[in-house]
């Protein structure tokens, strides 16, 4: 157990990662600390007491400092012990699989959107894409955020008769509790300047079937992290989100490419770092 001088429960303002730490016999959301286990690179392990199940479990804390979003996506996988933590230096964890049985409690497949419903998203695409995988798949259809076409989507679903079906999330603080939970992207836009949402998916182990506009080629690797198809051809989607949603080693496979592509493409880090070099070789050819 750590030697700190710091009252339980305290942390200072140090970015150490030791100073954001919990000791024996404090409570996290329903876990109970008993100690401390090990610390890496992307949080601590404690083993501590679940109060609701009233067994052991092994609880890992993420310092909210440290960590982005693809760091965030992959926890949320990780973790087997989770609880909503209330601390200033800790991130908010989900159960994954207590968000799954909320929006599909049978055990359906999750298909997901992220968008400002607006025209050029193509959300009825979205719609009709499901309607058509869902006479093959059990599943569910979650559409997160809000626009101008959202009340003729909610239309759509209606008249379709799958209203039962799909859950209109409105805006969201938290995306990644939800993309964790969901087994399939649909994206497919007329127009994309990169496809950051499918970025956020992938970095959550979530395949994405999309068109082939903007910077979405360049993001995904048809064949190994989804599936790339042309503007309108829903028919063409739906039968690459049923060829997936039924394979399940294909399906790990693809979940496993996107985690890694985005972890070593698009990393933050990376990301941040080429710009910068960017931005200093421009600077030194304008002073030539």
């Amino acid at each position: 157990m750590s030697t700190h001088d710091t009252k339980p429960g305290e942390n200072k303002d140090d970015d150490d990662l030791e100073e954001t730490c919990f000791f024996e016999g404090d409570r996290v959301g329903r876990y109970l600390i008993i100690d401390k286990l090990g610390q890496g690179g992307m949080g601590v392990v404690y083993r501590a007491y679940d109060t609701k199940l009233e067994r052991e479990v092994a609880l890992k804390c993420l310092d909210a400092r440290r960590m982005s979003s693809v760091a965030q996506g992959r926890l949320l996988r990780e973790a087997r012990a989770m609880a909503q933590l209330n601390h200033p230096n800790v991130v908010t964890v989900y159960d994954v699989e207590e968000v799954r049985d909320r929006f599909a409690p049978k055990g359906e497949r999750v298909l997901v959107h992220v968008s400002n419903f607006r025209l050029v998203k193509r959300v009825p695409d979205v719609i009709r894409i499901f309607h058509e995988v869902r006479k093959k798949v059990p599943s569910k259809l979650l559409l997160v955020g809000d626009g101008p076409d959202r009340s003729g989507c909610e239309l759509l679903v209606r008249e379709l008769q799958i209203q039962d079906h799909v859950r209109f999330l409105g805006k969201q603080q938290e995306l990644v509790p939800i993309l964790s939970a969901s087994d399939l992207m649909l994206m497919p836009s007329q127009s994309e300047s990169f496809g950051l949402s499918a970025l956020e998916a992938m970095a959550c182990e979530v395949p994405v079937v999309s068109s082939s506009v903007g910077g979405l080629p360049e993001l995904q690797v048809h064949g190994e992290t989804g599936y790339i198809a042309e503007i309108g051809d829903i028919d063409r989607m739906a039968r690459y989100a049923v060829e997936l949603l039924t394979n399940e080693p294909k399906h790990a496979l693809f979940r496993a490419a996107c985690r890694r592509r985005a972890v070593e493409q698009f990393d933050v880090h990376i990301i941040v770092n080429e710009y910068e070099s960017y931005y200093t070789e421009c600077l030194s050819r304008k002073g030539e």
